[in-house]
């Protein structure tokens, strides 16, 4: 399998692969073998599997149509909706006054079973749904911040209060993280802002969506960082 090819180390995927043209790098590809790997899993008719690789991509922040649809296919496959028997209709003998009608049409509301599974799976589309609307705005932001300095984690720190607007985040400047120990001290800083635990709930779905890519940017960031500097 071609992700088997790729480095233990996710510090190293922003490594650009040798002999590639056009010149990639490991995360550049990433996406795309996860995507055939999922549908690979669908012809397979392995939809458990391809259900999980799909959701990985999302969690990731990769979620176009293709994805989408591809997700909720295997839902469908796995969880089949509920397919609807028409009720033959029985020809009534007696009349019933209109106020009895209106309290055994109460009475049937009232007792309508809600099914949970389906509300929650309605909810669950609708964050997917809202989380694609915002796809090319939080990337635009995201790819700003970057600037295509995604490993230079100095740089990164230093650009993060044009992010960081929902919080007290105070503004570094490059020249404040010139020590190593200066840089760890602000990146422990950043991740306890962007932690997906530590996000508020009332934080605003763009705002959750920027916090995520922040700290998954910062983590690969800082592994290399460590490395480059011996640091534990």
């Amino acid at each position: 399998m071609a992700l088997e090819l790729f480095p233990s180390s996710k510090a190293k995927w922003k490594n650009k692969i040798s002999n590639s043209d056009p010149e990639r790098s490991f995360n550049d590809i990433w996406p795309k073998i996860m995507i055939r790997r999922a549908e690979s899993f669908e012809h397979l008719e392995s939809f458990k599997k391809a259900l999980e690789t799909y959701q990985e991509l999302i969690n990731k922040n990769f979620f176009d149509d293709k994805i989408m649809q591809g997700k909720r296919r295997c839902q469908d496959f796995i969880n089949p909706p509920p397919v609807k028997k028409s009720m033959p209709v029985k020809k009534k003998t007696t009349t019933t006054s209109p106020a009895t009608k209106k309290q055994n049409l109460t009475a049937s509301s009232s007792n309508s079973p809600i099914s949970v599974d389906s509300t929650s799976e309605i909810k669950k589309r609708e964050l997917e749904n809202a989380k694609l609307a915002l796809y090319d705005k939080v990337f635009e932001k995201i790819s700003s911040w970057k600037d295509g300095k995604d490993d230079d984690i100095r740089h990164l720190l230093a650009n993060l209060s044009s992010l960081l607007t929902w919080c007290n985040w105070k503004d570094v400047s490059m020249q404040d993280l010139v020590m190593p120990k200066r840089v760890k001290v602000t990146y422990m800083k950043a991740v306890a802002k962007t932690h997906p635990d530590k996000i508020p709930e009332s934080l605003s779905l763009e705002n959750k969506m920027i916090a995520e890519n922040i700290f998954s940017t910062l983590s690969i960031a800082w592994d290399k960082f460590k490395l480059q500097n011996d640091i534990n």
